[in-house]
């Protein structure tokens, strides 16, 4: 895992420059640090180096083939690369490394950059030059597990893995693109290609680009190299004991060959084990695997409504791992929130990216590599909108608008506290987490909601009562209708998750926060393969008996008991409405003052003082829209 930056200037070279750019992402790599210059033609490629397969010099980046037609900057692991290495010998067997990365240079000499795209498994974004064709390359996974910024500045082109590279090369802008904005305070995150920053982007997920001297001062258009869409390929109602056996067979061998994959390495290895479903499958996969007990990693909070450690333990101990805790206090909390808009490098409000960053600092001191089960919940039906919130908007839908305007007018007239009450009340015996603001969230969704996709945009985001520009949805939307017309809502909800959510959310915290702390977190549930096998599994299996993820729940029984892993999701929920009005008071206080608020001139600073006094009251919950302001503030005044 490393970091990637770079810049292509006909007429500028100037490695001060670039060594500037390398320092200021070297916790992506603190093994190495490599710069390449292609003098005639103002081409400079920068690396940073997290050594972790072949860790002698042999590795160096940036790294040039054999035939010297080419320069890579990679970034990511190929987990098939010794299979490539096999399928090439036949036209090369002159090895210098045992890295992926020289197998990636070598296939792309024999194949060509497209071939060896498909080919590859694994997670990835690099930069390739092909000094013959005078030809620049960006590249990124099909999932979107590692990232990559691009843009053209003053008729020179500047790409990066994170965005505090770029602001160090000399054409640099940073205007505040107004419309990403918009999006970012609604979704709390950028949705790609969108940055930021105007005339930067980011790189989609499974897709290239091109650049020469033919189309250097066009329009960049990105090229896709893998296309994935979830068809209907088989009836729901002809499912049997026999054939969902074959099913859960199948789906576990495939888990396994990941995970299998996932785990080489020349470095120690580990596990986030939260002691939910997808990291307890993972793991007890790993332990399967490994003589010695793997060392798994927890994090817990001191507020039992939030804390899943114990059961992280628990599960630990019975898959006999060699286990760590790592508890968090409003100290903890303090200490990071400084760092956070360094850490993420454009704003980024998915508030657990807090205990995210912890816990990678916390496994970085005993291990370089950890893997996680992230995508477990989008491929197979996890979250709450897939099983709740589909089965709410279904029965809601049913009753004549009259009645449904009625239901909700009654509902909207409780005052908050009354929800508040019955979260305290139910907590007792379920442990519910914020049941006030999702219920408040989810009538603002059924009241503003006029179809499937406004019901699905307004459950994933902040619902925004402050004056911002409008947001222009129509992309998201186009993918949402173009899906196959026999797909039902839920199948619906999940591959839009896995083409926006996932990458651009939760992929996107875990790499900033394991980078920044130099961890590398892998995600078998990512293998390529396994998430076009999870997209044909009948619905059925995943939502069944009123539950999501029915079948990798069927495989975790193998090997942790029933009666151990049946309790109410908590996922890695944060309290930040407490925190913002304990810990966090002062500190949102002096970024939300109403001098910062109108220098910045970005917000209506009226709306945002009587949000804030609301939460503080407790007469409503803005934990959301206030952590995204939050974040904002501190990162303008960081970056």
């Amino acid at each position: 895992m490393c970091g990637v930056a770079g810049y292509w200037s006909k007429n500028f070279i100037n490695n001060e420059i670039a060594y500037k750019m390398a320092s200021s992402m070297r916790h992506r790599g603190p093994d190495d640090l490599g710069v390449s210059n292609d003098k005639k033609n103002g081409l400079t490629l920068i690396h940073t180096r997290l050594s972790i397969l072949d860790l002698s010099s042999a590795g160096h980046q940036p790294m040039r083939s054999n035939c010297e037609r080419y320069i890579i900057s990679f970034n990511g692991e190929i987990y098939n690369h010794l299979k490539i290495r096999q399928k090439l010998n036949s036209f090369f067997n002159s090895w210098k490394s045992t890295t992926d990365t020289e197998t990636l240079l070598i296939a792309i000499k024999y194949w060509g950059l497209e071939k060896t795209l498909r080919e590859i498994d694994g997670m990835f974004a690099f930069a390739l030059w092909d000094c013959k064709s005078k030809t620049l390359y960006l590249a990124r996974d099909r999932i979107g597990e590692k990232p990559m910024y691009y843009g053209l500045l003053n008729n020179e082109f500047i790409f990066s893995s994170e965005l505090k590279p770029l602001k160090h090369f000399p054409s640099w802008e940073g205007k505040i693109d107004q419309e990403s904005l918009s999006l970012y305070l609604k979704f709390n995150y950028i949705p790609s290609p969108r940055s930021i920053f105007k005339k930067i982007k980011k790189l989609p997920p499974g897709n290239y680009i091109v650049l020469n001297e033919n189309n250097f001062n066009e329009e960049i258009i990105p090229k896709s190299f893998w296309n994935f869409y979830p068809k209907k390929n088989l009836n729901n109602s002809s499912l049997n004991k026999q054939n969902i056996s074959n099913f859960k067979k199948e789906l576990l061998i495939k888990i396994k060959q990941s995970v299998s994959s996932c785990m080489i390495s020349d470095v120690p290895i580990g596990s986030f084990l939260s002691g939910g479903f997808d990291s307890t499958l993972i793991t007890s996969i790993m332990q399967e695997q490994n003589s010695k007990p793997i060392k798994t990693f927890s994090v817990g909070f001191s507020n039992d409504k939030f804390d899943e450690a114990k059961y992280a333990k628990e599960v630990a101990q019975i898959i006999h791992t060699d286990h760590s805790e790592l508890y968090i206090d409003s100290k903890n909390v303090l200490d990071v929130i400084p760092k956070l808009p360094d850490i993420y490098s454009e704003p980024f409000a998915d508030s657990s990216q807090i205990p995210t960053y912890l816990i990678s600092k916390f496994a970085s001191n005993n291990v370089k590599v950890c893997l996680s089960g992230d995508g477990g919940d989008e491929l197979f039906c996890g979250y709450n909108r897939h099983i709740q919130g589909v089965k709410i908007f279904e029965i809601f839908s049913k009753f004549p608008k009259v009645i449904q305007n009625k239901l909700l007018y009654i509902l909207k007239l409780l005052p908050f506290k009354t929800w508040k009450v019955a979260e305290q009340i139910l907590s007792i015996k379920q442990k519910n987490n914020n049941l006030s603001y999702h219920v408040s969230k989810l009538l603002n969704a059924l009241d503003k909601s006029s179809d499937e996709f406004s019901y699905y945009l307004r459950l994933i985001s902040n619902p925004n009562n402050f004056d911002i520009s409008s947001n222009n949805y129509y992309e998201l939307q186009k993918k949402f209708q173009n899906l196959d017309k026999m797909l039902n809502y839920r199948e619906k909800m999940m591959f839009m998750d896995i083409v926006q959510y996932l990458p651009d959310d939760i992929l996107t915290k875990v790499d900033r926060a394991s980078m920044s702390n130099s961890l590398e977190v892998r995600a078998p549930f990512l293998d390529h393969k396994l998430v076009e096998y999870s997209l044909k599994l009948p619905i059925n299996l995943k939502y069944r008996e009123n539950q999501g993820k029915w079948i990798l729940k069927q495989l975790v029984y193998d090997y942790v008991p029933k009666q151990i892993m049946d309790r109410p999701k908590k996922g890695f929920d944060v309290p930040i409405e407490s925190w913002l009005r304990g810990s966090l008071k002062d500190w949102g206080i002096s970024l939300l003052s109403e001098k910062k608020l109108k220098e910045n001139n970005y917000f209506n600073s009226e709306e945002i003082t009587k949000m804030w006094n609301e939460h503080q009251s407790g007469s409503n919950n803005w934990q959301n829209n206030l952590w995204s302001i939050l974040m904002f503030q501190a990162w303008k005044e960081n970056f």
